[in-house]
């Protein structure tokens, strides 16, 4: 099993293009990893304060998420991605964990 941790310079409140440079320096890879694992906050980018506070950002992770990088994982690929997560309970740092072309989990710290 191959599994890549990669560091990708996202941009802060750019989610299209953050999702775009993730799928990016996944297709780059020589040989396809079976598990991708990105960095805390990957498609919102890391130190977006107020911007938590527009319901909007995370909505926009999730379209971005489905429409990016869900597609990825129709060959069997797993991906951890870091995100805003809202719940019952606030709002959270998570992880969510594609394979299949679906979301298999959320996971929230």
């Amino acid at each position: 099993m191959l599994v890549t941790a990669c560091a990708v310079n996202v941009r802060v409140g750019q989610v299209g293009e953050n999702a775009r440079l993730i799928r990016q320096a996944i297709e780059r890879q020589p040989i396809p990893p079976d598990v991708w694992v990105g960095p805390d906050l990957a498609l919102s980018g890391g130190g977006c304060q107020d911007l938590f506070l527009d319901d909007s950002l995370v909505e926009t992770c999730w379209q971005e998420l489905e429409s990016q990088l869900v597609p990825l994982t129709m060959g069997g690929m797993c991906l951890v991605v870091g995100m805003p997560v809202r719940s019952e309970a606030g709002l959270h740092l998570g992880r969510v964990i594609v394979q299949g072309g679906r979301v298999r989990g959320v996971f929230c710290g």
